[in-house]
């Protein structure tokens, strides 16, 4: 294995025992924790023995949920190390979260064009049935 793979594996493996340690000292259930992040406690489960890894904004919800910021699920001392990696993966998961943020409010925002053109499509119809009423 490489260092690289090495270093990944350290990480992974980071994540999965912080985010244990941390919610069996806020005296949470995997299952009170998977409903919080509408996840199953398998799935916690999952993430805490580092058989998966959860997305970015799954880290994120876990975080809140166990009233903790990401970087500490990394490694407690995560702002204070010089790795720049370590730097990179956390800003990495800020961007992740931040995009996923944008793509849901451009989806509200679909949502509501969708509703808008439905309602001129209903509109027009309504006006042509008017207007074929009205040359008969």
């Amino acid at each position: 294995m490489n260092k690289r793979n090495e270093k990944y594996k350290e990480l992974i493996n980071s994540l999965a025992f912080n985010i244990y340690h941390y919610r069996e000292q806020a005296k949470m259930t995997q299952e009170q924790l998977g409903i919080k992040c509408d996840m199953s406690a398998s799935n916690i489960s999952r993430i805490e023995s580092g058989q998966i890894i959860p997305n970015a904004v799954q880290i994120k919800c876990i975080a809140t949920a166990l009233k903790t910021n990401v970087a500490s699920l990394y490694n407690e001392s995560l702002p204070n190390i010089t790795d720049p990696s370590s730097h990179i993966l956390y800003r990495f998961t800020d961007t992740m979260i931040s995009m996923h943020n944008d793509m849901e409010v451009l989806a509200e925002r679909m949502d509501r064009l969708d509703t808008d053109n439905t309602k001129l499509s209903r509109a027009f119809s309504s006006l042509a049935k008017n207007i074929n009423k009205t040359r008969s």
